[in-house]
């Protein structure tokens, strides 16, 4: 059976889905805890304040940001030197902390990230690394299978072409429909030869 480009992609989906979802899901997991406990140590000094203040007089959001730093990542196998740049971990959370924001009115202003407070950085480097292997990782394998079914797009070839472990991932074949019996037709009736044909070629001969 010829594997379509959408079943392609299916089967790719399934794949990569099975393989790395739960494994991305735990790590967003880790993140998000780690982005609340470091907002609690972050508002720790201002908490004798906080609680003198009137009430709506604070930024409370819902979204709490992380303010992740740039961490190297070593060198590839091409020599060159690889880097997780900056970036910003959000967690949601059911009742609004107190935030920082810059700008004023709706339009004009924005959250600011919580720097990262002191004794994370170790942990914050140990999710980055295996987020950013683990997403190398499932890059490399998009590509094998998007070149090993663009070679192999039947399901034939591609059961030869698949390690074990992803057999199940390939379509079964769909059931062949039984031949049909050939029927015994009657021989079909012939039109007759005109009478006149013999006498013709009789005597066309004689006339040459």
């Amino acid at each position: 059976m010829r594997l379509s480009y959408h079943k392609q992609h299916d089967i790719k989906e399934a794949i990569l889905a099975d393989l790395y979802d739960a494994n991305k899901q735990r790590l967003d997991s880790q993140k998000g805890a780690l982005v609340i406990r470091n907002h609690s140590e972050w508002i720790k000094p201002y908490m004798s304040v906080i609680k003198q203040l009137p009430d709506n007089i604070l930024n409370i959001s819902e979204s709490i940001k992380l303010e992740v730093p740039a961490i190297p990542m070593g060198i590839d196998d091409k020599g060159f030197a690889q880097q997780a740049d900056v970036t910003t971990w959000t967690e949601f959370v059911d009742q609004g902390l107190p935030i920082m924001k810059t700008g004023s009115g709706y339009y004009n202003s924005k959250e600011v990230p919580i720097p990262l407070q002191d004794g994370m950085y170790e942990e914050v480097l140990a999710l980055r690394t295996e987020d950013y292997k683990l997403a190398e990782e499932k890059r490399a394998m998009k590509r094998y299978l998007t070149n090993i079914m663009e070679v192999n797009n039947t399901t034939s070839k591609l059961r030869k072409a698949f390690p074990s472990t992803l057999q199940k991932y390939i379509p079964p074949e769909p059931p062949r429909a039984p031949r049909k019996a050939k029927l015994n037709l009657p021989d079909p009736v012939q039109p007759e030869v005109p009478t006149n044909l013999k006498q013709r070629l009789t005597e066309n001969l004689l006339n040459n």
